[in-house]
């Protein structure tokens, strides 16, 4: 009988577990603009900043976690002898109000194309987002030509899971 009910246990334990942990897809399209603050030596060596990117996330998934999204963003960047790099801090909002913290970090080989680093991390929300973690990538990148010095527009499509401990 002991036996019978420590089997038990570990089910349920083990079902619990696979149910906390249960991660869903996540792919949003996050387009953006920004002023930035530009210092150049030449044109193998610039480094940006930004303070104040706004966006807006729309999810490619029925169901999706970024139905009513936008966010805004701090950030900087280079491109140093071919190798482009932008780190971003964003805090998202939704329609509800709610709120969560992601953040960018991508490296890219300009030369050969081949990424060198490439993640979006999802650290903490508010409200529905309270609980959340979650792990993507940008998988494709567009830049629109500048009509306005020192101002970009892009739109970046992100592609992972999350999950919402808790839920």
């Amino acid at each position: 009988m002991a036996a019978r009910v420590f089997v038990l246990s570990l089910i349920l334990v083990f079902a619990a577990t696979l149910h906390a942990g249960a991660r869903k897809p996540l792919s949003f399209d996050f387009c953006f603009s920004a002023e930035t603050e530009t210092v150049r030596l030449d044109d193998k060596h610039i480094a940006f900043s930004w303070g104040r990117l706004m966006a807006i996330a729309t999810s490619n998934l029925e169901h999706g976690l970024f139905r009513r999204s936008w966010a805004r963003c701090v950030g900087n960047g280079s491109l140093i002898e071919g190798v482009f790099s932008v780190s971003d801090s964003c805090k998202f909002s939704d329609d509800d109000g709610d709120e969560f913290f992601l953040t960018i970090r991508r490296v890219n080989d300009r030369v050969t194309g081949n990424d060198l680093e490439n993640k979006v991390a999802l650290w903490a929300g508010t409200g529905k987002f309270v609980g959340i973690k979650g792990k993507a990538r940008i998988v494709s990148s567009d830049l629109f030509a500048e009509d306005v010095p020192e101002f970009f527009v892009g739109c970046d499509r992100i592609e992972g899971s999350y999950e919402i401990t808790g839920e």
